[in-house]
């Protein structure tokens, strides 16, 4: 079985997971927070990785203090999402309640709400009484939120041991700010859950332009600053396939290069737009050779073992793990 890998060059078998919807191209990232204490109405938050499109987020959460009580408790806690200040944020709170304290016929219910607070307004959007599924003593209770900025709506889950959805709504602001959660009560976060899927396309794009980029090589004195050409390419097709017959430039950073896409994009052509980053050299301590930074022609970085080398005007992309080598030569008049 032949193991297709694309330099540059389109995946047949991506490794690194992400999805391509509409004109996104997606990448997902995720990080985690495990069991740490939340002192009370102290708000833990960490920001929402910029440009994303999707999120999810979990909260796994114990108060200290939830007793039985005459009418509603004066425990509660909140996961807050798209937190841009105490004035602007969506949240999801739980607390709990007492039909009749003392009565044989009393019922301890868990009251979750479903909010958003705009310009230090509180719209409550939805609440429901559970009187099973979430713990109502000193236990834990997870409140999940999925966000879709392209559909514009978000599911709230909440529970215990099990997740009951508690609905679908409607939002049109982007997915930005922080999320994080805050309690009443000293609690325990067992866990925090950050997933975030965030458009790669658009965190490629410069203010570079082909017209850009000539002004800016008319008057330029360094020596490998310019456009440069497809020439050829040594490629194990079981391993590999051009993704296509690249025009690049090369923007000079320091002692390293960025590398610019221009044109020349067969695979995923709609996607490549002239101004992207499509790489980047590194310099070492060798003269005109680097460490090579190189995203394929599926968005996927590549970057372990690659290096590249220019000579006689003639720059080489090598990708071993690949078995893959790519050409290219610089126009003498930029």
């Amino acid at each position: 079985m032949s193991n297709n890998h694309g330099v540059g060059c389109g995946r047949f078998c991506i490794l690194f997971l992400f999805w391509s919807l509409s004109n996104f191209i997606l990448v997902a990232e995720c990080r985690y927070f495990n069991s740490f204490d939340l002192l009370p109405n102290d708000m833990y938050l960490q920001a929402i990785d910029t440009n994303s499109v999707s999120l999810f987020v979990e909260a796994r959460l114990a108060v200290s203090q939830n007793k039985e009580c005459n009418g509603r408790s004066k425990s509660k806690w909140s996961l807050v999402w798209n937190y841009q200040s105490a004035q602007n944020y969506n949240g999801i709170e739980i607390t709990w309640q007492n039909t009749d304290f003392g009565d044989l016929l009393d019922r301890r219910q868990a009251l979750i709400t479903v909010y958003e607070v705009r310009d230090g307004e509180i719209v409550n959007i939805k609440t429901i009484e559970k009187e099973d599924g979430v713990n109502m003593s000193l236990g834990y209770n997870s409140v999940i939120i999925e966000a879709d900025a392209n559909d514009n709506f978000y599911n709230v889950f909440v529970g215990d041991n099990k997740l009951i959805h508690i609905g679908t709504f409607d939002f049109t602001d982007a997915i930005s700010g922080s999320c994080g959660v805050v309690s009443t009560e000293q609690a325990n976060v067992m866990n925090f859950i950050i997933e975030s899927i965030h458009d790669l396309k658009s965190e490629l794009k410069t203010n570079y332009t082909y017209h850009s980029l000539k002004e800016k090589f008319s008057t330029s004195k360094a020596m490998h600053e310019g456009f440069w050409s497809y020439l050829d390419r040594d490629i194990d097709p079981d391993w590999s396939r051009i993704g296509g017959r690249y025009q690049l430039a090369l923007v000079e950073d320091g002692e390293d290069f960025i590398i610019i896409y221009i044109a020349g994009a067969e695979t995923n052509s709609k996607y490549w737009q002239e101004g992207m980053i499509k790489g980047r050299l590194n310099a070492t301590i060798f003269k005109d050779h680097y460490d090579l930074i190189w995203y394929d022609s599926m968005f996927d970085a590549i970057e372990i073992d690659a290096h590249a080398s220019i000579k006689d005007s003639i720059l080489t992309l090598e990708f071993p793990l690949y078995k893959a080598t790519m050409r290219f030569y610089k126009h003498q008049n930029n």
